[in-house]
């Protein structure tokens, strides 16, 4: 049965609690809020709620059209939202669906009504759900085929040495020198099972949605060197590892944490595209309740203005491969899925970036209900 999460806000406890009661006898599980800051902490702690009621008029410094901004630029953009009103004007329905309100429906209204309109936009959700999907299996498809060139590439090398030495050894008389061949062709040799070994750990735990115990350590080591099969990661790039020993596991679906760590590492990797230096930094380390990855890159830098919309959906300032430019480039949901993931395990990403300088941290809880991928 499909989830019908609302979340009605209204300052009248009749209004809200009468609307609550019409929609739970639908079938919705629905929450209440007073004024717009109630509804903001709730939205924070169920980041993908599927509909929102509010009215326009509320007490306090926010109003209806101050929460809808809210909601879209940064609690939960695709969460749709219908705005109620009982001060019906052509500017404030313009307004607000410039805002990216649903609708606009003035008080007193038909539950009927209402009811439809409630229907319509969770049709509308679960629509830009299978879109967003759609196009995230477009990137991982893309990934994979990026994934497969690397290797090839990466394997070319061993083998060739391989067989150069081995016709050496074919060719050689002098006992000692064979043997000297022969180190090498086994050191190519473990260069190759390493590769292998990589990829089958990524086919076996990256494709499977098991939940197990995860080290994150280990799940790091294993996909960086998979994305030494990009040619500016292998040559360009000098990756910094500091992974604290002994290091908690966490409870999870390898391919959500594998997931999140390759959206933020490749968006490292954009980002020190045109830059002088180019170092990627990866820390790990336990604290009391939570594990923490961090990801720092020498790139050029978030500026502040963009700072605050990176994680929205659809957003990137990538227009050529010289680094961040403004305009739009790609699909932009690296950063956005990476977020959504990591919520789905209680986690949370944050964010330092200076000229020459991005941090990423992400925060994965030890004790924690298990996620389900992207919920968006």
């Amino acid at each position: 049965m499909t989830s019908k999460n609302l979340l009605i806000v209204d300052d009248e406890k009749r209004i809200r609690e009468t609307i609550q009661t019409y929609f739970k006898s639908k079938g919705y599980q629905a929450l209440v809020a007073a004024d717009a800051q109630e509804a903001i902490n709730i939205i924070r702690e169920l980041p993908n709620l599927d509909l929102i009621i509010t009215d326009v008029s509320m007490p306090g410094a926010k109003d209806g059209i101050s929460l809808l901004t809210e909601i879209k630029q940064n609690l939960s953009p695709f969460s749709q939202v219908i705005i109620l009103t009982g001060y019906p004007n052509v500017a404030g329905a313009v307004k607000a669906m410039e805002k990216g309100a649903f609708t606009y429906i003035t008080k007193p209204f038909d539950f009927i009504d209402l009811h439809r309109a409630a229907e319509r936009a969770l049709k509308k959700r679960r629509q830009v759900k299978i879109n967003i999907r759609r196009e995230l299996q477009k990137e991982n498809l893309s990934d994979l085929g990026k994934l497969w060139s690397g290797l090839a590439h990466n394997l070319m090398s061993p083998v060739q040495s391989i067989l150069g030495f081995s016709e050496l050894c074919l060719a050689e008389n002098d006992l000692g020198k064979i043997k000297e061949n022969l180190r090498k062709i086994i050191t190519s040799t473990g260069a190759i099972r390493s590769s292998i070994n990589s990829l089958l750990t990524k086919v076996r735990k990256g494709y499977s949605e098991d939940i197990s115990a995860i080290n994150l350590n280990d799940m790091i080591n294993n996909e960086l060197e998979l994305l030494m099969g990009n040619l500016m990661m292998k040559t360009d790039i000098e990756v910094r590892l500091n992974l604290a020993p002994e290091l908690p596991p966490v409870t999870g679906v390898y391919i959500d944490f594998s997931q999140v760590f390759l959206n933020v590492v490749n968006n490292a990797i954009e980002a020190m595209r045109a830059s002088p230096v180019k170092a990627l930094s990866v820390t790990t380390r336990g604290t009391d309740n939570s594990v923490l990855i961090e990801i720092e890159d020498t790139g050029t830098g978030i500026s502040p203005q963009d700072l605050p919309r990176i994680f929205q959906p659809s957003f990137t300032t990538k227009t050529t491969k010289r680094g961040y430019r403004a305009g739009q480039l790609g699909t932009g949901l690296g950063l956005y899925s990476a977020l959504q993931i990591s919520q789905g395990y209680q986690g949370t990403i944050s964010v330092e970036s200076r000229p020459g300088q991005t941090k990423f941290t992400i925060k994965i809880p030890i004790s924690q209900k298990p996620g389900k991928g992207l919920a968006c």
